[in-house]
């Protein structure tokens, strides 16, 4: 912050009005500290920054929780609760929350994505198919076997697979599945 003390608070940018306000938090030298959503609408590089100033934290004992809606930064912290309308539903280290999920994930992507969601929906059922950005996230029972199902469906409807593979679930696959 230091290039920036002349400056007025309104007149910086959002990552760095983030770090002022963690600094205001910090004066104090608290032993916990409780960040509701820091890294919302800051860019990436001072997300970057901002998470390596948690880190430093963390390792000089500040204990730290931290409400965020983005679940990458979820899978940086030691314990995560999956909060849905006011509910802690799950509580456990990401990698425990993992294990949990017992179905197998496929990421699809298409000549048709919107048909295939919707084809995909009604023989897989409305809750086992996600938008992720460009592509589509399928649970299924078995990989193996569902594929072929899903290969038919989506030939008989005249759709190009460009992308079909079975991934590792993440932390949001897991909420996803935890609130359907």
């Amino acid at each position: 912050l230091g290039p920036y003390t002349n400056r007025r608070t309104r007149y910086l940018s959002g990552g760095m009005k983030q770090k002022l306000a963690l600094a205001c938090a910090l004066i104090h030298t608290p032993q916990l500290l409780i960040l509701d959503e820091p890294t919302t609408g800051i860019d990436p590089i001072s997300r970057r920054e901002f998470w390596q100033i948690l880190y430093d934290l963390l390792f000089e004992g500040v204990t730290i929780i931290i409400a965020t809606p983005y679940m990458d930064e979820a899978e940086r912290v030691s314990r995560v609760g999956l909060l849905y309308n006011g509910k802690i539903l799950k509580c456990d280290r990401p990698e425990g929350l993992k294990k949990e999920f017992k179905n197998d994930l496929a990421e699809i992507i298409t000549n048709n994505n919107r048909l295939t969601k919707n084809l995909l929906q009604k023989n897989f059922g409305t809750e086992n198919v996600v938008f992720f950005g460009d592509k589509l996230h399928l649970k299924m029972v078995d990989f193996k076997n569902d594929t072929r199902l899903l290969k038919e469906i989506l030939k008989k409807a005249g759709i190009e697979i460009i992308s079909l593979e079975k991934i590792i679930p993440d932390l949001e696959d897991i909420f996803i599945d935890v609130i359907s």
